[in-house]
């Protein structure tokens, strides 16, 4: 198992968690010739939409963007690929996606 298989599988594991919440979910993994493959994850309710993108090489970058009234705010993470960064940055996702 690679990261890619372990960010799909956790995703995976919480989907019906996230779909019972109204939380969309949707999973693309590239699947050709390159050497490093990444897969690109989207999670979005009302208020926040996240991207989640993550390389087999164990790069990752992730984009939370809000939608309020006024408009919508983007926050960008990059060089994710340390396990320590991941943990936190993957709790911050779940208590942003159930915070509402």
């Amino acid at each position: 198992m690679n990261l890619l298989d372990f960010v799909i599988l956790w995703v995976e594991s919480l989907r019906e968690l996230f779909l019972s919440k109204g939380i969309s979910v949707r999973i693309m993994r590239t699947d050709d010739d390159r050497q490093n493959h990444s897969c690109s994850i989207t999670l979005e309710n009302d208020y926040v939409e996240i991207d989640f993108i993550v390389w087999e090489s164990g790069d990752g970058e992730l984009a939370f963007t809000y939608t309020q009234k006024e408009g919508s705010t983007e926050e960008h993470l990059s060089n994710l690929d340390r396990q320590d960064t991941l943990i936190t940055v993957l709790s911050r996702v779940i208590k942003e996606l159930l915070r509402n």
